[in-house]
């Protein structure tokens, strides 16, 4: 199964919001937890890091940044690809449907009205009052926070995994396994195609809006691509980058960093060259799911734990 990557930067994959302040100091990468098993999405709730493990539920990072705590305490499929936060609610897409947590992750609930049985959720993306789920048959919508959910893939082809989501007023973009990426401007209601300079089949690991007028997608395949104009056109902005799976994308106000095969990237010219930061510290053949900025650190989940960077002061 491809990755995907949903990323936050409190959070992402997605949204502008999670665009801090910073400047950046050379350092070493540091195992920063969690070693000893596969690590997917991650986002940032009410001050606290959490992570989405494979098998493994969901684990806070708590005593001051010390130690995981696991907080799975209601959540009856621990195999959890995404997270988001979304208000007071923290939400967790796993292998089967979604769950819900109101009180910091101690206790969960499921909220798959709606949702198959069986159905992965990979990506979650919250905008007003809507909150959308990109999973193994499409995606969900949900007006009531998340207490049902509505399957609105009208436009999808085949089996549409959707592995990225993200909004730009007045669009929500879905990157997608066979569909490349899909574009809604009615709420997720109806979707087309928008892929215009995106290599045919390319799956889409990963989608964040920068500076509110860019959209930038990770691909499993080709490297990362650039739209300035809604989607409508995509330009490959590859100069520097090494390698053609790129899994996560964040910011740091203007610094974008990019999670790929190996190593990580970093541009501060939107995307126009790239830089690898050291890969001093990281096990060999890395794989990055997802990438944040937390505390002033830049965290990478991977198949082997989560590593931390000091490249923000």
């Amino acid at each position: 199964m491809k990755k995907n990557l949903i990323l936050f930067c409190l959070p992402l994959f997605i949204m502008s919001a999670g665009e801090y302040p910073c400047k950046t100091a050379d350092k070493q990468w540091q195992l920063s937890g969690l070693d000893t098993t596969t690590v997917f999405g991650m986002t940032v709730h009410n001050g606290h890091l959490y992570a989405g493990t494979r098998g493994n539920g969901i684990y806070r990072l708590s005593n001051n940044g010390q130690s995981w705590s696991p907080v799975n305490t209601g959540l009856t499929n621990l195999f959890v690809r995404s997270l988001l936060s979304a208000g007071t609610t923290l939400f967790a897409g796993t292998k089967n449907g979604v769950f819900l947590s109101a009180d910091n992750g101690t206790t969960w609930i499921s909220g798959n009205t709606g949702i198959a049985e069986g159905i992965t959720v990979f990506s979650l993306l919250s905008v007003n009052d809507h909150l959308y789920a990109g999973a193994s048959s499409g995606v969900y919508h949900s007006t009531n926070g998340g207490a049902s959910w509505t399957l609105q893939s009208n436009g999808f082809a085949g089996m549409p995994y959707v592995y990225a989501l993200a909004w730009q007023a007045p669009n929500i973009f879905a990157g997608t396994q066979e569909n490349s990426i899909m574009k809604s401007g009615d709420n997720g209601l109806t979707w087309t195609r928008s892929n215009t300079g995106i290599p045919p089949g390319m799956t889409i690991s990963s989608l964040h809006v920068f500076n509110t007028t860019s959209l930038m997608c990770g691909t499993d395949g080709a490297g990362c691509f650039l739209s300035n104009d809604q989607g409508a056109n995509w330009k490959m902005i590859n100069n520097g980058i090494t390698s053609d799976r790129f899994f996560g994308l964040t910011a740091c106000n203007k610094v974008i960093y990019g999670g790929a095969l190996n190593t990580v990237f970093k541009s501060a010219d939107n995307g126009l060259s790239w830089t690898a930061l050291p890969v001093a510290g990281l096990p060999p053949n890395v794989s990055v799911n997802s990438i944040l900025v937390y505390n002033k650190k830049i965290f990478i989940s991977t198949d082997t734990g989560i590593y931390s960077y000091e490249d923000i002061e």
